[in-house]
């Protein structure tokens, strides 16, 4: 279920097998839990932040100090007998939903997921992390972004002060709940839509690693787990989340940046935009610009390797070679004589149908900088052009 803003977890463990680790009937309570409310529960975040929060998608703590020692406690809830859902390594995963909110980009730096090997000391068990990042449901065919299931992106993990017990076990402290801190700072950058990440975790300890769920259950939790290498993702029943956060650096959709070329008339182009850049949509991201001279050929430049401020015809090339350019069109504007009217525009989610499939403007997540270029015969060639200011923006699914 999407709790905060909303990307989608999956995750993945090691190769032990079980797909839950259940606790016997007689251990469990037969009333409602006294939930501590997420919200109301600060949860640790020991092992490294390494930029701002952007995802918290649930806590696990349900009581306060009760537990052995006064640590919390995350007790198994009323119509559940699961402490937690397999994970392990070579075996089976769990999933959770989480979102990118329109108009925002995400570039992530960690994520923490929390897991527990039953009988592992409070130092914690943990030692292997990959991950996964997926467009679209994995059980609906949902396809692979970025990640692979080799690469350990495990970076430190540190005791809760919480641990996963039944209401007749309180002080029980065989499930040591760990914060593990996973390394997210090789994914793309993520534009808004509704994503998953597949993790995979391993420790050294025969049991587990297993994933305990939020609490409270919601009636929305979507959470799903893959059992076995050759298994298909479905829905956990009956239905849970798993808490887990996701740090980074939040963007806003488009950027602006480098000088426009003031033209031979005074006008200083200006680009910019209106929509959201899709690799699917079709149509819905306008590229635009106003101050050119009216009723010029024009064009806009494009490329993905990024932004530049270099010398060019007599104004500043704002996109780094090597460079693509849409099809010609023209400023627009009045009818002559020359002034500032010009204001050609294309939509390029339009123009990324005509690209071949796994071009840069049909890439979900690649970064685009753009700049417009056009006519300008009041200056002796080859600086008789204009030039706007640039445009930076990320394709989203």
């Amino acid at each position: 279920m999407l709790r905060s803003l909303g990307l989608t977890l999956v995750l993945c463990v090691s190769a032990f097998g079980q797909s839950a680790d259940i606790a016997a009937p007689g251990l469990l309570r037969n009333s409602k839990t006294s939930i501590v409310q997420s919200s109301s529960v600060t949860q640790p975040s020991q092992g490294g932040s390494y930029s701002a929060l952007l995802l918290s998608n649930g806590g696990f703590v349900t009581g306060i100090g009760n537990g052995a020692g006064g640590a919390d406690t995350s007790e198994i809830q009323v119509g559940y007998n699961t402490y937690g859902y397999g994970h392990q390594l070579n075996a089976n995963r769990v999933a959770d939903d989480f979102a990118v909110p329109a108009g925002k980009t995400w570039s992530l730096t960690d994520m923490k997921w929390y897991a527990y090997q039953t009988g592992a000391p409070t130092t914690g068990t943990i030692n292997n992390v990959n991950v996964r990042i997926w467009s679209g449901v994995p059980s609906a065919g949902g396809t692979v972004l970025a990640g692979d299931t080799t690469t350990n992106r495990f970076v430190s993990q540190s005791f809760t002060n919480c641990y996963r017990v039944t209401a007749t076990t309180l002080t029980d402290i065989s499930r040591a709940i760990i914060e593990v801190t996973v390394d997210m700072s090789w994914a793309p950058v993520l534009p808004a839509g509704t994503y998953y990440v597949d993790v995979q975790c391993g420790g050294t300890l025969a049991s587990g690693p297993w994933a305990p769920p939020t609490a409270p259950f919601l009636a929305t939790d979507n959470g799903e787990q893959q059992v076995g290498v050759a298994g298909l993702f479905a829905v956990i029943v009956p239905i849970a989340d798993f808490p887990f956060k996701l740090n980074g650096t939040e963007l806003t959709g488009t950027t602006t940046y480098c000088t426009a070329k003031t033209t031979s008339i005074g006008c200083i182009p200006a680009i910019g935009s209106t929509g959201a850049a899709s690799a699917t949509a079709g149509s819905g991201f306008v590229v635009n610009a106003s101050q050119m001279i009216n009723n010029k050929s024009c064009l806009l430049f494009y490329g993905s390797t990024g932004q530049a401020a270099v010398p060019f015809q007599g104004g500043t090339l704002c996109v780094k070679t090597p460079i693509k350019r849409t099809t010609g069109t023209t400023t627009g504007g009045n009818p002559p004589p020359n002034d500032c009217s010009g204001a050609p525009s294309i939509d390029m989610n339009t123009f990324a149908l005509t690209q071949v499939p796994g071009s840069i403007l049909v890439t979900p997540g690649t970064t685009i900088d753009c700049q417009w270029w056009g006519r300008d015969p009041g200056f002796i060639a080859p600086n008789n052009t204009q030039l706007s200011d640039a445009l930076e923006y990320v394709v989203g699914p």
